[in-house]
């Protein structure tokens, strides 16, 4: 991967011990960060569950309590969920009050719903495709952000 983000951009909303952490302690959910500039965007906590049918996304979304697109009480943690093409997406940022970043309380929510989609067999749907995006700062990614970190 040639184009990575900068250190700093990596960290700038984030202590670096949080933040690698974190990424080191969700199974299924993987840290996105904002590109920042035009794009109005922000850092968030992303999983993606692949589907084939619409009967498929149905039962997955009953399992889980989604009602459908949009905001969505998931065992009571709020999370931004978004049905595309063949994904459902699920998006957590926020909880502290400001929508552009992440924080102690979003990393819980993600264990939580981690644990519901374990208890629902739906891992085996996560879409790992996200990891090849260059603002996903996982360990394949970025190894040397995780080098002193076990």
């Amino acid at each position: 991967m040639n184009n990575k983000l900068s250190r700093l951009w990596i960290f700038q909303n984030t202590q670096p011990i949080n933040l690698i952490n974190w990424i080191i302690n969700i199974k299924y959910f993987y840290f996105i960060r904002a590109i920042g500039g035009h794009a109005n965007d922000g850092d968030a906590f992303v999983c993606e569950l692949k589907f084939n049918s619409d009967d498929q996304v149905s039962s997955i979304l009953k399992k889980i309590g989604v009602e459908g697109s949009g905001y969505n009480l998931i065992e009571n943690n709020k999370c931004w969920v978004s049905i595309k093409d063949t994904r459902i997406e699920f998006s957590i940022f926020g909880a502290n009050g400001n929508l552009y970043e992440v924080s102690q309380k979003d990393y819980e929510s993600c264990k939580k719903i981690e644990s519901l989609f374990d208890k629902y067999d739906l891992h085996k749907y996560i879409n790992l495709d996200i990891e090849n995006q260059i603002n996903c700062i996982s360990k394949k990614n970025y190894p040397e952000l995780f080098e002193n970190f076990r």
